[in-house]
């Protein structure tokens, strides 16, 4: 099989590896978004199920299932939280304080995502 010549043209669009998918900005927000949401969700369905003094053979599965390889706590402390946030454009103290409100007050776990963040 020959070669193909090399050509001295410059081709219209920025050239970009096969390999270097073009990122959607307001996906990648969403994704962001649902990550969040999701943790907050297991944080405060964690927190439930730890204040009950018994739980059943299922609520105790579950809780050993959401806890076995991380806790959504851990999340919240850690470097990818604060990098989500800034790609958010949202403090991340913001988020850390309403969860602790949600805590402390009994009844008011809400599953939706922080305002910030919607």
């Amino acid at each position: 099989m020959p070669i193909p010549p090399i050509s001295n043209e410059v081709p219209d669009t920025p050239l970009r590896r096969p390999e270097e998918p073009e990122i959607d900005p307001e996906s990648c927000r969403e994704l962001f978004c649902a990550i969040v949401g999701l943790a907050v969700k297991d944080s405060e369905h964690i927190k439930c199920l730890e204040d009950r003094p018994s739980l059943t053979a299922y609520e105790h599965k579950k809780l050993q299932q959401l806890t076995e390889d991380w806790h959504p706590a851990d999340f919240f402390d850690g470097v990818w939280f604060e990098d989500i946030c800034a790609m958010l454009n949202v403090q991340p103290d913001a988020i850390r304080s309403e969860l602790l409100a949600r805590r402390t007050v009994p009844g008011a776990q809400d599953s939706r995502p922080s305002a910030a963040i919607r």
